[in-house]
């Protein structure tokens, strides 16, 4: 089964596998999810099988420590810029994931080396979101 879905003014091409199946086989413009229902009242969830290639402008150096999306959604605002300089808990980024907005903070005080992202990206979970200079 395909559908166009309009989320937002965004479309997304989005194919189910085999509409009966336990869990779903959900294709969203490329990228494959599982998606499971216990058969409660609670929204099924879904998790990645197979990740995108993620957008990147600069590669982290080894040992650089990154930023990662902990959860596929859509970048709603990158607050960030390459050389900025952030304090631990300062907001990164908005991610909207299941209609829901989510800061991603920084867990420490540091200068920003690259933002590997932009503003409507569609983020993979474990995605590189930035990395922090040496």
């Amino acid at each position: 089964m395909k559908l166009t879905i309009k989320v937002e003014d965004k479309e997304f091409a989005v194919e189910i596998v085999n509409p009966g199946a336990n869990p779903l086989t959900v294709n969203v413009d490329g990228t494959e999810f599982k998606v499971y229902s216990d058969g409660s009242t609670q929204a099924a969830t879904a998790a990645p099988v197979a990740e995108a290639a993620p957008k990147t402008t600069a590669a982290p150096a080894a040992g650089a420590v990154t930023v990662k999306a902990p959860i596929p959604g859509v970048i709603q605002d990158v607050n960030v810029k390459e050389g900025q300089t952030v304090k631990k808990g300062d907001v990164l980024f908005v991610l909207e994931a299941m209609k829901m907005k989510n800061n991603i903070t920084a867990t420490q005080a540091g200068t920003i080396a690259s933002v590997n992202v932009s503003k409507g990206d569609t983020v993979t979970h474990g995605q590189v979101l930035l990395s922090y200079a040496d």
